[in-house]
């Protein structure tokens, strides 16, 4: 049988932990069994002590991860860039992005592999850490941007505008011409994307927004004012963020990547152009998936 062109040659990042070996050795076996010979990255090479590929990224169709949603995270901004699906194996807790479950990992493969399976698109944010109109930094973001106060400081003045001209965030702009969006007083705020939404924006109150649409939430952290609500807003707004009123805070990227910034510091986010593709079964319903993960009583006319 001539397997689906995503599957030539998929490659398998897998947690670190040896709960994972059981599972990956069923997957390689599952590959196997159509004459697919699967590439391992890094921690998946050490779980089974076998050497890691050279060149990994590059030299494979797809990219499947066994872990839960932060491993996934981890390696969504590795698979952006060299544009590869990638197909999440839950071995974690929620697995809102590792959908597929250990125990239908192999009816899942059997149908994907003949091609029957769907493919979604998620967009990315850009991250530009901006000073004294230079770009200092730029990062992709999957999820959220968090900006929030240090524990030993009291709450910030965060100020959220938008950039309308077609120029990004390069840094050349005029912080008077930008138009306000909202401010407040708060612990912070989360910028996420639709992937983003059911993850700490969601503990914060923000919406769920389902995954294919262009959005970006604004959602405050404890904030002040009861007034102060979530918002959303089309992807294409450059957002730029200030925060007054203290001396540095904290931003974080998806929660992995954490740095401190400046008050005169600016942070843009504007919409990535790359994206990440993500592949689950063919029927797939994102309902189903809220249904499952938050524990929603839904019943069928």
């Amino acid at each position: 049988m001539r397997a689906d062109p995503l599957f030539k040659k998929p490659g398998i990042i897998a947690r670190g932990s040896e709960k994972a070996i059981p599972v990956l050795k069923k997957l390689i076996a599952i590959l196997k069994s159509y004459e697919i010979e699967p590439l391992l990255y890094g921690s998946s090479a050490e779980l089974l002590e076998t050497e890691e590929q050279d060149d990994f990224f590059s030299k494979i169709s797809a990219l499947i991860v066994l872990g839960g949603d932060g491993t996934f995270i981890t390696s969504a901004r590795s698979a952006a860039e060299y544009n590869l699906p990638m197909i999440g194996i839950n071995l974690g807790r929620m697995g809102f992005l590792t959908e597929i479950p250990v125990s239908k990992m192999e009816r899942f493969f059997t149908d994907a592999i003949k091609g029957r399976y769907s493919l979604q698109e998620r967009m990315l944010f850009e991250l530009s850490l901006i000073r004294e109109k230079m770009v200092l930094n730029r990062w992709n973001v999957f999820n959220d941007v968090v900006i929030s106060r240090h524990a030993s400081s009291g709450i910030i003045h965060i100020q959220i505008s938008a950039k309308t001209d077609e120029n990004g965030c390069n840094g050349e702009f005029d912080t008077a011409k930008l138009s306000p969006v909202s401010g407040f007083r708060a612990d912070g705020v989360i910028i996420a994307t639709p992937s983003g939404s059911t993850a700490y924006s969601l503990s914060a109150g923000g919406p769920i927004v389902t995954p294919d649409l262009d959005a970006a939430i604004i959602t405050p952290v404890a904030p002040h004012t009861l007034s102060n609500r979530p918002i959303v807003l089309p992807s294409r707004t450059n957002l730029v963020i200030q925060v007054k009123d203290c001396s540095n805070f904290h931003v974080a990227v998806d929660g992995h990547i954490g740095l401190v910034a400046d008050r005169k510091d600016l942070l843009c986010v504007n919409r990535s152009n790359k994206i990440v593709k993500t592949i689950g079964f063919e029927n797939r319903n994102y309902f189903e998936i809220l249904k499952e993960k938050l524990g929603w009583e839904i019943r069928r006319a």
